[in-house]
This record gives C-alpha cells, structure tokens and sequence, in this order.
C-alpha cells in the first residue's frame, strides 16, 4: 500500500522545503533571493491564470490546490488533458520559445501557490542542466499522462476512472478532501454528470468515500486503489521519479508563510 500516493509519501519523507515537488527543485538551482522574495498567492476556484493566445508572465506552483489544463474548441466545448498539483508547475510553456500557450488554466480548487516571473524561472532553465533535466522528464510525464487519459477513457469504465481521478486530485492536493464538483469531474473523466454520479454513489455504498456537494473524503484509499484503473499506478510513479533526493532539500528551506496575498 501506498501511504497517501507515491508524490506525497515522497514530499513527506524527504521534507518538502516548499510543498511542491519542482518548487523545491528551482529552490537548489535558483540564485539566492530569486524564490524567497515572491509571494505566496491565494487563488480562488474557477480563477483563470491564462486563456486563449496568451504570453505567459508567470509560473505558478500549486501547494494544496489544483489547475485543470484545457483545451478549448471553437463550438464551445473543452476538454481537460491534466491536472497540476504539488507535483508540478502551471505555465511550462514560458520556458519554450515561443513564451505563449494556446490552453486554458483554470484554478479547480482554492488554495495556495507559489507565483514566480516567468523570467525567473526562464533564467534557472537556461543556466542549469540539472534544472533543465528535471524539467524535461516533468514533461515527459505530462505527456505520457495525455497519452494514458486517451487510453483510460477508450477502454476503463467510469468507475474506474473516477476512482483514478479522486486519487490523483488527493495526492496533488496533498489532502484526502477533494472539493470537486460533479461538473468538474465530468469534465476530468470526459463524460456526462449523469455518469458521475452514479459511479460516486456506488463507491460511497462501499464505504469508500464521503460524498457530498463539491466535497469528497476519502474514507478509505486501498480500497479506493483496489477500484481505480492501472493508469494510477502508472502516472503515480511516472510523477514521482523527477523528485529530488532527501539529503538535497534537507539543506536547503524556504518560509511558506513569506509575503501574502490576503484571500
């Protein structure tokens, strides 16, 4: 059994400096006063950090929230291809060339993050390797985790995706209290409400969860894991190996608390 899923059993054992996995990677590689000067910002749910066409100005790492990525089509409708957490940052594209993104990033949940220059961050990638690799095999599990959502939707039952989808919200959120909405999970699987909510029901019969509006417990994990697709295991591990070493963030801290912006 996993304790609490594999990035934050990770974050907890090797004692995160930061809260969030690439966040306490920048913290080794930043020049000293780049991390600590910025501010932890408060970010509401349905908050909207970039849209269409945009330049992205800054990169965000979630704490104790989620972003939903989409991709949105012109007759209206959008489709979500990850989420970010602890385990991430909102806003790679900055570090590419082309500085802009065509996506959507939308705040699932409230919370905190840690708001960074694009420039910033851009300046650590170009001047350290070791930076630049653990951003590339981040990407790498963010397309690998595109790849398995198309895979998990064709051939997984909604069950089992919402099993999936519960358990990698509470791991990114660093929580086991997931306060998404029905719509919101529809949107994640890629299904109707309709279909959500009969596959919540039946996991709440089994004891598994607490589900209420907007808000879910998780009573009950191995269980939950037990009901959930491969693709969970598989994207666990796939987000976990780009974390850094115990004995590297254990000398290095960085204040949560900082400079804030009120709610």
């Amino acid at each position: 059994m996993r304790e609490n899923g594999f990035v934050m059993s990770k974050l907890a054992k090797y004692g995160s400096a930061t809260g969030n996995a690439l966040a306490d990677i920048f913290v080794l590689e930043c020049r000293p006063g780049e991390f600590d000067a910025q501010k932890i910002v408060h970010l509401k749910s349905g908050e909207v950090l970039y849209s269409g066409i945009s330049v992205i100005e800054y990169l965000y790492f979630p704490i104790d929230m989620i972003v939903s990525l989409t991709c949105d089509l012109s007759i209206g409708y959008s489709a979500e291809f990850t989420q970010i957490g602890c385990d991430g940052v909102v806003g790679i594209s900055a570090l590419m060339d082309g500085h802009a993104t065509r996506n959507t990033a939308i705040a699932q949940t409230s919370g905190r993050a840690y708001r960074v220059s694009a420039e910033v961050i851009r300046q650590s990638f170009d001047r350290s390797a070791n930076f630049r690799r653990v951003i590339m095999r981040y990407m790498q599990a963010l397309m690998q985790e595109s790849a398995q959502r198309i895979a998990c939707i064709r051939h997984h039952s909604i069950l089992e995706q919402l099993c999936r989808t519960l358990l990698m919200a509470s791991d990114r959120m660093q929580s086991e209290h997931v306060n998404l909405t029905q719509e919101q999970l529809a949107v994640a699987i890629g299904c109707r409400r309709e279909a959500v909510s009969v596959a919540a029901n039946k996991i709440q019969a089994a004891g598994l969860i607490d589900y209420g509006y907007g808000k879910i417990t998780i009573l009950n994990r191995p269980g939950l894991e037990a009901r959930a697709c491969e693709c969970y295991a598989v994207l666990s591990q796939a987000f976990s190996e780009f974390l850094p070493r115990q004995s590297s963030v254990q000398n290095h801290t960085c204040n949560h608390e900082g400079q804030t912006d009120e709610p």
